[in-house]
């Protein structure tokens, strides 16, 4: 349940996150908003490493930080995928709104996250599971049409 309560949140925050952003691109353009953004996750993302070293007997196992080397190349995806959100997302909002980009990002999550299920965390496609997306993205489309 905690899981659930957690992607709400991270679901807003990235709502607030875009949003700033496209504000921020607004005063320094998009390309130095970008390298803004990636100095602070950063200087974040080292703070997490050295407290997840100190503590790691009081977080969970995935906390926990383990040797670090690069044995695969797409271990460089993840960072290029958060670079396109980062930069690509304000851009989104600043040509439809906030609403319509995160509906659209929205779609594409459901569409990409039962083709993984699928291949890569073995849950198979079913009427039900297809349908519930196809449900939800519906109501996206619904909300987006302009009366």
């Amino acid at each position: 349940m905690i899981a659930i309560y957690a992607s709400i949140i991270l679901g807003a925050i990235a709502v607030l996150q875009a949003g700033l952003n496209r504000q921020v691109t607004s005063h320094v353009g998009l390309s130095s908003a970008v390298l803004l953004n990636t100095l602070v996750l950063l200087v974040v993302s080292v703070v997490f490493l050295f407290l997840s070293h100190r503590f790691a007997e009081s977080l969970p196992a995935q906390f926990s930080p383990k040797e670090f080397s690069f044995k695969a190349w797409w271990y460089i995806i993840p960072g290029v995928c958060g670079f396109l959100l980062v930069a690509g997302i304000p851009w989104a909002i600043s040509r439809s709104g906030a609403l319509t980009a995160f509906l659209c990002l929205v779609i594409g999550q459901m569409v990409a996250s039962l083709i993984w299920d699928h291949f890569y965390e073995s849950i198979s496609f079913s009427l039900w599971r297809v349908l519930g997306a196809v449900l939800a993205i519906t109501g996206l489309i619904i909300s987006t049409i302009k009366r």
